[in-house]
């Protein structure tokens, strides 16, 4: 897995979100995908890319918002998600590598073996599919402290 660091303005991806847990989020995410992939990529400002934020709630459950980056909502039934600014490390994940197991090893293995951990402060973590379909995580970070 392919790590790179970047700085990242405030920016808004509008979109459609659900509720989920990890044990049901194959499905729930999936059913998210299913609905709404088409609808939004259709949408001139997608530049074929899609962008699925993620954040805790309470209960070990979170929100999957899947989305495109635009400055307006282009239906009613859309809602808009606010990343706030951050130093984000991004990482390429593999073909062969689902996003469960991507997580997985980003935030266990590869983020602490630079000396990073993820900004739980800023809450927002997100996927990011390009027009290729190649996906990246984008997480926040700040240094490890021990």
């Amino acid at each position: 897995m392919k790590i790179r660091f970047e700085s990242r303005t405030e920016f808004i991806v509008h979109g459609y979100a659900v509720e989920t847990i990890l044990s049901s989020c194959e499905n729930d995410v999936g059913q998210l995908w299913e609905k709404h992939k088409e609808s939004l990529l259709s949408i001139p400002e997608s530049k074929s890319c899609l962008y699925g934020v993620m954040w805790y709630t309470e209960n070990h459950r979170y929100y999957y918002h899947l989305g495109i980056l635009s400055d307006i909502s282009h239906k009613n039934d859309m809602t808009a998600v606010t990343i706030p600014a951050a130093y984000f490390a991004i990482a390429t994940v593999p073909d062969n590598m689902d996003a469960i197991e991507a997580w997985t090893q980003y935030f266990e293995k590869e983020l602490p073996s630079l000396g990073y951990v993820p900004n739980v402060e800023h809450g927002k973590y997100f996927e990011f599919y390009n027009a290729d379909g190649a996906c990246e995580l984008w997480t926040p970070v700040k240094k490890q402290t021990h």
